[in-house]
């Protein structure tokens, strides 16, 4: 879940998965509360260093302050920062729950940060697959004026991935024409790449974006993603006929969602990565996948 970027309506927005959620401005406020401040900030900390868990953890906290100071503009920056966080953690459902405290602190607010709320719940229910809840609210924010060029870059980027991941090749085609040059520093735009590669059934050249990817969400400690574009490129390497190289990638994928956590990609990968083996008769490959198997007692 190409997500958004986290944005953060203190602080700077930074990247989550795909596309990009601008955080927006928060108004001048009274006197900073110490407390509060330090849990926003100890928050943005933890997400930049990738310890989601930990930074949903510091944002609730920020969110039960601005509760106890009755501050419904603080209530909001720290819900929705949270649900950034979550998101990022792929706990899409609690993320969505973050969201909707986000957009009821936020009702009353001078400055509305609807758009940025949804441009988030956009990139989630993409990333759940919910495909026609998000072609309908992206269809709305499309429609919304005033957007900046940042968002607008983003939500056509939405569009896009929209249409690869339900195969429509020809929505694909005339969208990626309209996006223009590639910025081979956003992994988001990277992963897009790769999945249109893939779905013109070029694997060489989509396991190569997808890695490319990997690499860079490994540099902006985004290991979740990072994980998932590694089993994507193993995918796509298996399609292009290299099942040896797909099995190293399905299992250092695994391994890393394994000390993640994530216990159904490692098994689902790992899974990949021994029929991959076994297709290939290759006797060292076959044992060099027992003994991943072994590594964590199963």
């Amino acid at each position: 879940m190409t997500l958004p970027r986290a944005g953060l309506l203190m602080l700077v927005a930074c990247a989550v998965m795909v596309g990009g959620c601008s955080s927006p401005a928060r108004q001048p406020a009274a006197p900073v509360d110490v407390q509060l401040n330090q849990l926003n900030r100890a928050g943005r900390a933890a997400f930049d260093a990738g310890q989601c868990e930990l930074s949903a953890r510091l944002y609730g906290q920020a969110l039960e302050r601005a509760y106890l100071r009755d501050d419904s503009a603080a209530a909001a920056d720290a819900a929705y920062n949270a649900a950034a966080a979550l998101s990022r953690r792929r706990a899409f459902d609690a993320a969505l729950d973050r969201l909707d405290e986000a957009g009821r602190n936020a009702a009353d607010l001078p400055v509305d940060p609807a758009a940025s709320i949804a441009r988030l719940r956009l990139a989630i229910l993409i990333e759940q697959a919910r495909y026609d809840q998000a072609d309908a609210l992206l269809t709305e924010l499309l429609q919304q004026a005033n957007r900046t060029a940042e968002a607008h870059r983003d939500l056509k980027l939405h569009q896009v991935d929209l249409a690869i991941r339900r195969g429509d090749r020809a929505g694909a085609d005339r969208l990626m024409a309209a996006l223009g040059q590639m910025n081979s520093s956003d992994p988001a735009r990277l992963m897009v790449q790769a999945r249109y590669d893939r779905l013109r059934g070029d694997h060489v050249a989509a396991a190569t974006m997808f890695e490319q990817a990997a690499d860079v969400y490994r540099q902006r400690f985004h290991y979740a993603a990072m994980a998932r574009a590694l089993a994507e490129a193993a995918e796509s390497t298996a399609a292009s006929g290299d099942p040896a190289t797909a099995v190293d990638l399905w299992l250092r994928a695994a391994r890393s969602a394994r000390l993640q956590g994530f216990d159904t990609w490692d098994q689902q990968w790992r899974a990949k990565a021994r029929a991959a083996a076994a297709s290939t008769g290759d006797a060292q490959l076959l044992d060099r996948v027992q003994r991943e198997q072994g590594d964590d007692g199963s």
